[in-house]
Formats: structure tokens, C-alpha cells, sequence
């Protein structure tokens, strides 16, 4: 429940994993995370952008026709440490958070790292919330965003004749 406090000097890390020190720690590897990560490694500090899918963009992969690629270049070109399918699961007092990576390791489960922070950015995204009616979990009930992703990722158009609904 956040009541909590964490040990500084307790062992909060299985092996394989360890514990890392950087600058800045970005969580999201969207547009805004790849722009921070790369503004902050190019002015000489040490980053670590953390994207719990298998690659990079966002929503910018299937939005804005994937042009993510230069922006991974340009982090990757920076310096910028970038793991993905890695997930932050907890931000804790004085910038540490505990991430899981996914690989090797713990079972092949993954590895568990502590990481210390200067800084840390949160550039998850931003959600689409859902209207509430009944049975809106029926099969064919959806979002927009993700029927935008399933038409511009997997080639599949998600009805012929869509009912939209919209607020604000």
C-alpha cells in the first residue's frame, strides 16, 4: 500500500540480476521516452530507457506509420542502455526502482534488478479509456486505438460498418 520503506542496505535482488546506478532511468520506449533518453545521453549523462514490450515506438508503430526507427538510432547512437521486455514494477523512495527483465536467468522467469536513479521519467503513454454499457465486453466491442493497431499491424479490418462513440 506505499507504507512502507525500503532498506538501503537489504539484498532486494535475486541472482542472476544486480543492481545498477544511472543518471536517469526512462520507463517507456515510445516516442517521448526514446526523445528524453537521447536528449539526456547526449548531454553526457548515463540513461537507461526500460520498455516492457520487445521493441521500441509505442504507438507510433502502428499511428504514425512506424517512424521510430530513427528515433531508436539516434538513442542507441547516444549511449543510451536500452532494455526491452524488461518491466518496472516498483519506484521506491530516492529515484530506485525494481525492474524485471525477461531471459535467462531465475528459472528462465528473468532476473530482477535494483536500479538507482538520479532521475527518473515515466513515459508509459497515455490510455484510452473504455465507455461503460453493458455487455461492451462482447466479441467486436472495442477501442479505437486498438482497432487502428490491428488495421496498421496485422492487416485486419476490424468491421465493415463501425459504430463510433465519443465524449469531450
Amino acid at each position: 500500500a506505499g507504507l512502507g520503506g525500503v532498506d538501503p542496505d537489504s539484498r532486494m535482488v535475486a541472482e542472476p540480476g544486480g543492481k545498477l546506478a544511472a543518471d536517469l532511468c526512462v520507463v517507456g520506449g515510445g516516442r517521448s521516452g526514446l526523445l528524453a533518453a537521447t536528449k539526456a545521453a547526449t548531454s553526457g549523462q548515463r540513461v537507461l530507457l526500460v520498455e516492457q514490450r520487445a521493441e521500441l515506438g509505442g504507438s507510433s508503430l502502428w499511428r504514425d506509420g512506424g517512424d521510430s526507427v530513427d528515433l531508436v538510432a539516434a538513442a542507441r547512437d547516444a549511449g543510451v542502455t536500452i532494455w526491452t521486455g524488461a518491466t518496472a514494477f516498483g519506484a521506491y523512495e530516492n529515484g530506485r526502482l525494481g525492474i524485471h527483465r525477461q531471459g535467462a536467468g531465475l528459472a528462465d522467469g528473468g532476473s530482477l534488478w535494483a536500479v538507482q536513479a538520479g532521475q527518473v521519467v515515466l513515459a508509459t503513454g497515455a490510455l484510452e479509456r473504455p465507455l461503460l454499457f453493458e455487455r461492451n465486453d462482447l466479441p467486436g466491442v472495442m477501442l479505437a486505438d486498438a482497432a487502428l493497431h490491428y488495421l496498421r499491424r496485422r492487416g485486419v479490418l476490424c468491421g465493415a460498418r463501425p459504430v463510433i462513440a465519443t465524449n469531450n
